[in-house]
């Protein structure tokens, strides 16, 4: 049974719970959405990109992610303005393993830097939630920054 809420209005449905296929695709377009909420900004907070990554990502990964973003922001980027996105982004399936190629470009003070990068992820599939329906959750993260042979 699923209650919908429309201000005083219910409504009620009958509704039947499936299991969803999780194939390349579904990883592709999960990944692609996670990187662009990690890598994506145009004002660097590590406090907001936290949050959002927060729903797709297993409870030990935050925290690491929360000392990397802390380290950087404390160390590489003090008293600059900072942007970044991604592109260029392709991934490579394996049977262990997923690979995300991309070239992230760092604004600092105005001026882009392209970095290429690879990583290497760590996938768990849980519990699904609201925020996170296909239950797909980034559990480790190998990251290559540098030239891509």
């Amino acid at each position: 049974l699923v209650i919908a809420g429309l201000g005083e209005i219910q409504i009620y449905e009958i509704a039947h719970r499936k299991n969803v296929t999780i194939d390349e695709n579904a990883i592709g377009d999960f990944l692609k959405n996670f990187l662009h909420l990690l890598y994506d900004w145009k004002n660097f907070n590590p406090q907001d990109t936290l949050k959002t990554i927060g729903p797709f990502t297993t409870d030990g990964l935050v925290e690491k992610i929360k000392a990397q973003l802390t380290e950087r922001r404390e160390k590489d980027f003090k008293d600059k303005v900072i942007s970044q996105g991604i592109t260029n982004l392709e991934f490579n399936f394996s049977k262990d393993q997923v690979v995300a190629s991309f070239d992230k470009v760092l604004r600092v003070n105005g001026i882009p830097l392209v970095i290429p990068t690879e990583i290497g992820f760590n996938l768990v599939k849980k519990s699904s939630t609201k925020w996170n329906p296909i239950g797909l959750y980034v559990n480790g993260m190998i990251e290559h920054e540098g030239s891509r042979d």
